[in-house]
């Protein structure tokens, strides 16, 4: 969870260098020779064999002097039968040398040559994976050859959020660090150091939390001291809070100042992001159908916001008419805050826009859930207009569309705002017989692709602040049989899932970077074989079969691009690649491409060919979302 310690062996390169990756997943006395060719022109100045054993074998390998030709010995002092294999990453499927080491030979000896292109990729780090397998036993070593220009951290290592300056990336608490305390259902939150540790390790830069508040004997607001701990903690680790707390539908206008002045005031210092709300068409006693405080709800109205004879809400004016009364009090309160608000389903937000919300609020907050689908999609739009009584989105149930709708009416209807995103997220729980329920239950590899495809597709637009994951811990105990259990980036004993891994390579990636305007990106060729594509998801949704491409530049770094490019496929694991051909207008003169699975941290060469003045790159592509990273190689 940690960033790898690697070996202290320092490698003087001009062109390619070996050095070993020395971590816990790794044989302990493996270690790794490196020199390379004249041709290479490498400059090593420390030089070690490596030499391992299992199943009665002696593997031992040294590079050749002065050629990128490793020699390797197999001594056998027992009678097992063995592959030795060595496998170089590539683009689709890696490129593999197999040797057959038979239990009745006594010696072997092999030579083996990378197979990289010209002099090799001087920004690539190429991962050898050298594999000893018998019929009982299998040892691999890691052999990282690193390029001279490379860096871990430049192809997503883990960073720490201390060295990230900016990002949209966030996760929730929610009220679980304060219910930690009270043990079940919620001990699994009380340690927030460790889990704050995590977060701050995986390069999560913001936490979306509760703020915590009391009443006293004579009925004025004090915080919590345990809340103002924990987000203290936070702000140490250089992670920014989002305080979210709700609005009472039995309080009187008086009674709702006092409460937002006390709050705005007693977590200055710690909090400059305010949300008014959380879901109010579910929580809180807004709505009589839905009971979350002990008592009926209170007006009358629908979850989409819709009356029954079209017209808005009762609910939905008596919570606009709060929010506003709660944001204009936090502003005389605290003038330099930013202030969030609606915080519901789209066609209620659209609703509350149209209403009026008062320009105290500077955002407007959604918690689009896919559900059912891929993160591209969400189940509200155009076809829905008759359901929701409004008009929003496109006829293709578009996340970005839905995203822009609302930005644009905001604007059409007094304010031009920011969105933020406070929740959003699959579940990887295990359906059972729950077939009709709203969340689908996804596999942990598939929860973690759509979570940074979803990340991806947040930061393609700058009107988006910040896109919070819910949630980092698995509620719950990880019940696997609970929808609501299992959103997390933990599982509840807080061993990682392949999601938190994703996430903790999305944010070291996009450090910095933004979308680059200068560039136009069009995905020219995505053909499918006839039984990949896919049509209707769920009801009147179609499957996405596109191709998904954008390119991002860092203002600090100029000579770097880098291209987010998946499948808008749902992941299935069911076929094994398809083809895309991608034209790039305006990074003429990039190039050194290196590609990083998102899912696995491989990273390989990835070809581009020049045509005029733009760049194609035709690719593989797998499931797993891909960072390519670009490199200038000529002066502009």
């Amino acid at each position: 969870m940690r960033t790898t310690k690697r070996s202290n062996v320092l490698l003087a390169a001009v062109g390619l260098a070996v050095l070993i990756c020395s971590s816990s997943c790794m044989a302990k006395e493996g270690i790794v020779k490196a020199v390379a060719s004249d041709a290479v022109k490498c400059d090593v100045t420390f030089l070690e064999d490596f030499n391992f054993k299992a199943g009665g074998w002696s593997i031992s390998g040294k590079w050749q002097k002065d050629k990128p030709l490793l020699d390797i010995q197999c001594r056998n002092s027992g009678k097992a039968d063995a592959v030795l294999s060595l496998t170089f990453p590539a683009m689709g499927r890696d490129e593999v040398k197999r040797f057959t080491l038979s239990g009745s030979e006594k010696d072997y000896n092999f030579t083996y040559s990378p197979p990289w292109t010209g002099k090799g990729n001087p920004y690539n780090r190429y991962v050898l994976k050298i594999r000893l397998k018998t019929k009982d036993k299998e040892l691999t070593q890691n052999i990282v050859l690193a390029g001279k220009d490379s860096d871990v951290t430049r192809l997503g290592a883990p960073l720490n959020t201390k060295y990230i300056k900016k990002s949209i990336v966030g996760t929730n608490e929610h009220i679980n660090f304060s219910h930690g305390r009270n043990r079940p259902p919620w001990g699994d939150w009380a340690d927030y150091k460790t889990l704050i540790d995590l977060m701050a390790d995986a390069g999560i830069k913001w936490i979306r939390g509760a703020v915590g508040y009391q009443k006293d004997k004579q009925g004025n607001y004090i915080i919590e001291p345990w809340t103002l701990e924990w987000m203290g903690y936070a702000k140490e680790k250089n992670i920014s809070l989002i305080g979210c707390f709700n609005l009472n539908p039995n309080h009187d206008p008086e009674e709702v100042r006092k409460k937002c002045r006390a709050i705005a005031e007693g977590y200055k210092g710690l909090i400059n992001v305010f949300e008014i709300g959380n879901e109010p068409e579910n929580f809180t006693g807004w709505r009589k159908e839905r009971n979350y405080v002990g008592k009926p709800g209170k007006y009358d109205g629908s979850w989409n916001g819709k009356a029954k004879d079209g017209s808005t809400a009762e609910w939905v004016k008596e919570y606009v008419k709060m929010t506003n009364i709660a944001a204009e009090e936090i502003r005389k309160a605290r003038p330099e805050v930013t202030i969030l608000g609606l915080g519901s389903s789209p066609p209620v937000n659209h609703r509350m826009l149209e209403l009026g919300i008062s320009k105290a609020v500077d955002g407007i907050v959604e918690h689009p859930y896919s559900y059912y689908m891929p993160p591209e999609k969400i189940p509200y739009g155009l076809p829905y207009a008759k359901r929701d009584g409004v008009r929003v989105g496109d006829e293709n149930f578009s996340f970005l569309a839905i995203m822009n709708s609302m930005l644009d009416y905001s604007k059409e209807t007094g304010k031009e705002r920011t969105m933020w995103i406070t929740e959003f997220g699959p579940t990887s729980y295990w359906h059972g017989e729950k077939h009709h329920v709203l969340y689908a239950g996804y596999t942990e590899k598939a929860q973690a692709a759509y979570l940074v495809r979803r990340f991806m597709l947040c930061m393609t637009l700058p009107e988006i602040k910040v896109a919070c994951q819910y949630i980092f811990l698995d509620d719950y105990g990880s019940d696997p049989w609970s929808n609501g259990a299992n959103f997390g980036l933990l599982r509840a004993d807080y061993s990682p899932k392949p999601s938190y891994y994703a996430v903790q390579r999305l944010t070291s990636l996009f450090n910095g970077f933004e979308p680059d305007t200068r560039a136009t990106i069009t995905v020219e060729k995505s053909p499918l074989h006839r039984s990949m594509k896919r049509t209707i998801i769920v009801d009147s949704i179609k499957a996405d079969n596109s191709v998904y491409a954008y390119g991002f530049c860092n203002p600090g770094v100029p000579n770097e691009r880098q291209l987010a490019v998946w499948s808008g496929l749902p992941v299935s694991g069911e076929f094994n690649s398809r083809f895309a051909s991608i034209r790039i207008k305006g990074w003429k003169g990039f190039g050194n491409l290196v590609a990083v699975d998102l899912m696995t941290g491989k990273t390989f060469d990835v070809p581009v060919k020049v045509d005029g003045d733009d760049l194609i790159i035709d690719l593989i592509l797998t499931d797993n979302p891909l960072v390519i990273k670009m490199f200038r190689t000529i002066s502009q």
